[in-house]
């Protein structure tokens, strides 16, 4: 072509191809993720990265294969880069104040979940991380104040009436909390989470009578509770709930899927024949 040299016109060609090819392997690495393939989408993002495609959603999308593969080292790096490349997206900044949370590093995981929430100010899930940042950072009035804030933006959600129970548990307002609780049954009457959460305060506050009727709502909801029995086998009195001792011995482990809940049910199961052991010594 006039005015062109041909290595100009080489190297222009060679880029287009490079921009195509990458832009094919980006399509293939999406389709293989949402196929469940992982492995084979990664090493894709990954070649991508080393044939220097930097686009923020190869970056996220790397990361959420990271994250669900427990690498989260490389997850984290990963969101920084996304980071770098679009400060204005929340999503990395929501991602990284989870995972740095969920792994026990709440001072490196507030700002990211503050940037998150500023960033995004009506999304409940940046506001309900945030908020157990803070109670993890010893916080409990900064975390009351977003989580009544966070009530009054998303008031069907029960998460955040549980939260502020929570919170005011740790405080020892200890009224204010079952209020709260209370409220998050009335809006969420079937999450087991919630019912179990006030049985056990309630057992902390020594009601345990009406503990065990919100643990039995807890295993009418959700049979497979497994963390419930083991509650229940604490408080329950061998001698008067004949019924609730029968239901926590006749639980069949084989109906528990992970080797956490099978050894709750067995520490359980221990719990009521101690107490049988006990009674029958005294007799």
């Amino acid at each position: 072509m006039k005015g062109f040299k041909e290595s100009e016109i080489n190297k222009t060609d060679k880029k287009q191809k490079l921009k195509n090819n990458n832009s094919s392997l980006f399509k293939n690495a999406l389709i293989l993720q949402k196929q469940g393939e992982l492995n084979k989408a990664a090493k894709i993002y990954h070649q991508l990265i080393k044939n220097k495609f930097l686009e923020e959603k190869v970056f996220l999308n790397y990361a959420s294969i990271c994250q669900h593969q427990n690498k989260l080292n490389d997850a984290i790096l990963l969101l920084k880069e996304a980071i770098k490349i679009n400060p204005k997206n929340f999503v990395p900044f929501f991602k990284m104040g989870f995972i740095l949370n969920n792994n026990g590093r709440f001072y490196e995981a507030y700002p990211f979940a503050k940037k998150a929430v500023d960033l995004n100010p009506n999304l409940w899930e940046g506001y309900h991380n945030l908020i157990k940042i803070l109670r993890s950072l010893n916080k409990p009035k900064d975390a009351a104040n977003i989580a009544k804030k966070a009530k009054n933006m998303f008031s069907s959600n029960h998460l955040f009436d549980g939260l502020l129970g929570d919170i005011n548990a740790d405080l020892g307002n200890f009224e204010e909390a079952k209020r709260n609780y209370k409220e998050a049954i009335i809006k969420a009457p079937n999450d087991d989470e919630t019912l179990y959460t006030f049985a056990n305060f309630l057992v902390g506050i020594g009601s345990k009578k009406e503990s065990i009727k919100y643990l039995k709502k807890v295993l009418n909801v959700n049979p497979k509770h497994a963390i419930s029995y083991y509650l229940l086998s604490n408080i329950v009195n061998y001698k008067d709930d004949n019924a609730l001792v029968d239901i926590i011995l006749n639980t069949q482990l084989n109906d528990f899927k992970t080797i956490y809940d099978k050894y709750t049910i067995l520490f359980s199961k221990s719990n009521i024949f101690h107490k049988k052991r006990i009674i029958s010594i005294a007799y």
